[in-house]
């Protein structure tokens, strides 16, 4: 009995997170939205259905991870979400690994956010962008989704293959995942998410909770839009007076 949960347990796991990532790509996605949902809505302007359509993801998201997560940790293996990293934690991480991991994360976010097939994408919703409204609602609704996240890949998945894999195993395949659902996502975030995909599960393991990783993740994604925001305004004012010349000459 004891050797069949230990296969079936981790199997159970993968099986379970590869449903809820295909369910997050093709149901739970931005795309599915405005091809679906919102011609049923009749909504005509864009700019609302693809911002609304990134609320939905993120929403949706934080619905199916983490109710689900809940419901197969709880009900199914009958177990504490503590024992997979759903708590504060106890476990500390030495400065020499936090500290570089900030420093490598700020100095990422200043890069890219001046490039500007980066500035001109981010926020991800779109009327965030020039909206101060709805920039409160993507940053409210990022934090949601960032805890469903956190919670499927480095909660339940990582920690709960840890006590039959090991430490590293399960980070492998905690990167493998989160490399998954990336891969449409732009080279350089899919390469930031390879990267985070060693380093943050590390730390999870090492706190023995996702809570400082889910803390820095929504630094990271509410940082970047901030810092876009800052870029374009400035390209905006550096460039605009030039470029509605250029277009007064041309007519």
């Amino acid at each position: 009995m004891t050797n069949y949960k230990e296969f079936i347990t981790p199997v159970s796991i993968v099986v379970a997170t590869l449903a809820l990532s295909l369910i997050h790509i093709f149901v739970c996605s931005a795309r599915f939205f405005c091809t679906r949902i919102a011609p049923r809505l009749r909504l005509t302007d864009e700019s609302v259905a693809q911002s609304l359509g990134v609320l939905y993801k993120r929403i949706t998201s934080f619905l199916l991870f983490t109710v689900s997560v809940v419901i197969f940790i709880k009900v199914i293996l009958g177990e504490s979400l503590k024992r997979y990293g759903l708590s504060k934690g106890g476990g500390q991480v030495p400065t020499a690994v936090v500290l570089p991991l900030l420093v490598l994360s700020a100095l990422t976010l200043l890069f890219y956010s001046k490039r500007e097939r980066v500035y001109k994408n981010y926020p991800e919703v779109e009327l965030a962008r020039v909206s101060k409204g709805y920039f409160v609602v993507s940053t409210f609704t990022y934090v949601l989704y960032f805890f469903g996240y956190e919670s499927l890949y480095r909660g339940f998945l990582l920690f709960g293959l840890r006590r039959y894999t090991g430490d590293w195993i399960s980070i492998v395949v905690s990167m493998a995942f989160t490399a998954f659902t990336h891969l449409r996502a732009p080279k350089h975030l899919l390469l930031g998410t390879v990267v985070t995909g060693f380093t943050f599960p590390y730390v999870c393991l090492a706190t023995e909770s996702i809570r400082l990783i889910f803390m820095l993740h929504c630094l990271i994604g509410i940082g970047m839009d901030i810092l876009c925001i800052r870029t374009r305004t400035r390209v905006e004012m550096e460039t605009g007076p030039a470029m509605n010349q250029s277009a007064s000459e041309r007519r």
